[in-house]
């Protein structure tokens, strides 16, 4: 009896052994790298503004932080939600655009746009308080905001994926289980943003004044 040709082990790489860990390593770094660049060149566009836009950002810009300041230290849940309330926004229009198929540039153009307001607030920072605005930066904005743009960037990373998946099988043969999972995601990202906001309002307001 003829013996049957038996067939080779196909040698497998990492890379084609988990193939979904490459495009989520290359988007999260893509996501990550877009957003520092974005907050840098928020860093300095106010000086691309003319002299009478930068007078008026200025002065809106003391206001905001006088009212910020104010309810920081009035303090509580409802201010830090008040707060992170424009940050839960942001996250719920990323959940809702990537769950649709033309939904990727959307998702680069909002992470693009929320880096170049971050880095705006802190140029600004910095301009109305010198030394102790790049103190105030360092100390009192960036550790909380870690947090905040490590769930910007997660959310958007997860989103861009979802929409090409969608663009690929269609929402029709979606599984429940991945989207569970995408949305799952879009509930830590949201507690994350929660507690950087009450951490932020509970400790900001005090740095601001040991530093004036």
């Amino acid at each position: 009896m003829p013996l049957l040709p038996q067939r080779k082990a196909k040698f497998r790489t990492p890379t084609e052994a988990q193939p979904r860990r490459a495009p989520l390593g290359h988007t999260f770094l893509f996501m990550s790298v877009l957003y520092g660049t974005a907050v840098l060149i928020g860093f300095v566009l106010y000086f691309a503004l003319n002299n009478s836009l930068r007078t008026m950002v200025l002065m809106n810009f003391r206001a905001g932080l006088a009212a910020f300041l104010y309810m920081g230290n009035i303090g509580g849940l409802s201010a830090a939600y008040n707060e992170s309330w424009y940050n839960i926004v942001f996250l719920i229009i990323t959940w809702v655009v990537g769950q649709s198929t033309i939904g990727a540039p959307i998702i680069v153009l909002l992470l693009f746009i929320r880096g170049l307001s971050l880095g705006f607030a802190l140029s600004l920072t910095v301009l109305v308080d010198g030394l102790h605005g790049a103190i105030f930066d360092l100390i009192g904005i960036m550790p909380w905001n870690i947090l905040i743009m490590g769930a910007f960037i997660v959310a958007a990373s997860i989103s861009y994926l979802f929409t090409r998946e969608l663009r690929t099988i269609g929402f029709a043969r979606m599984s429940a289980g991945l989207l569970a999972a995408y949305s799952g995601v879009y509930v830590i990202c949201v507690g994350l943003v929660l507690l950087a906001g009450w951490v932020e309002f509970l400790i900001v307001p005090r740095i601001f004044a040991w530093l004036g």
